[in-house]
Formats: C-alpha cells, structure tokens, sequence
C-alpha cells in the first residue's frame, strides 16, 4: 500500500461507544521527518502532514462527537501535487487546509492504526499516544483519484 499523501483518499476511523475524554493517534504514517497524523488531543480532531521540512497543521472547529460516529478527512490532490485537506465528523466537513505538497512516499515506517509508533510524526503528544481500543473499531481508506504510477503510465502512452 502507497502510504504517502500522492493520491486523492478519504479516510474514515468508525468511533464505538466514544467519550469526551478518549484521545490518541486514529492514523499514523511516517516519522519525525516527514509523514502525516490523524489524532484526537483535548476533544478536537487534528490532522498534520509534513513533508520536506514544512509542517500543516488542522485541528476540527468543534469538538469531536461522542457515542458511536465517524470521523475523518479527505485530500483532495491537485494536479501541481498540492491538496485540500477537509476534516470530517459524521460526513460534515469540521474544517479545511491547503497541502502546498504531497508526497508519493514520505517514510519508511509505514502506517499504523490506533498509535503512532517508533518516531512520532507530531510533537503535540508525547509516544505512541495510543486511542483507546474499546472506542476505535476500524479504520478504512478509500483512494479516490488515480495512482502516480496510472498517470505515468498514460503519459508514456500518450508519447508514443
């Protein structure tokens, strides 16, 4: 699986039985040096990328829903490899932000669900910062766009 940020995706994190207090990582990919997070801190969904040394940051508008919900965000690339970032509670976009750029491949750490492991992709928790796994079910990512390789592919076609 391509674990960077170079593909439009939209990715859900299903929440059962969640309460105010649970926080922690939903989804990790990457490492201090360049990745992206999706993390619960102080009630707020807070989404970060980084890549080649410029940091995002996206924290929700309002405060994460309680009980059973889905969350999450979709990217949407752009063909300059820039993106928009949208965060979503229950299919309700919660807040926005411009990715100036994506990444076909931004660690090798690969991806983790539920914690962000070995080399933390933020500084704004401390470890792994697990999220409780009575209230975090699944996580799914949907591509929604065209792989890098599909493009280089046509291009190569298209010269013939």
């Amino acid at each position: 699986m391509i674990t960077g940020t170079d593909r439009s995706m939209r990715v859900t994190a299903s929440l059962r039985g969640h309460r105010a207090s649970d926080e922690g990582v939903l989804l990790a990919s990457g490492s201090v040096q360049g990745g992206y997070v999706l993390y619960v801190l102080e009630g707020r969904l807070t989404f970060e990328h980084l890549a080649l040394g410029e940091r995002v940051v996206c924290t929700a508008d309002s405060e994460l829903p309680t009980d059973d919900c889905e969350v999450g965000f979709a990217l949407h690339r752009h063909a300059d490899r820039s993106a928009q970032l949208t965060l979503l509670h229950r299919s309700e976009p919660v807040g926005k932000a411009a990715v100036p750029l994506t990444s076909p491949h931004l660690s090798f750490w690969g991806l983790d669900v539920g914690r962000d492991a070995v080399s933390q992709v933020s500084a704004a928790y401390a470890g792994d910062f697990p999220f409780p796994s009575h209230a975090l079910d699944h996580v799914s990512i949907t591509f929604t766009g065209e792989s890098p390789l599909d493009e280089v592919a046509e291009a190569m076609e298209n010269k013939e």
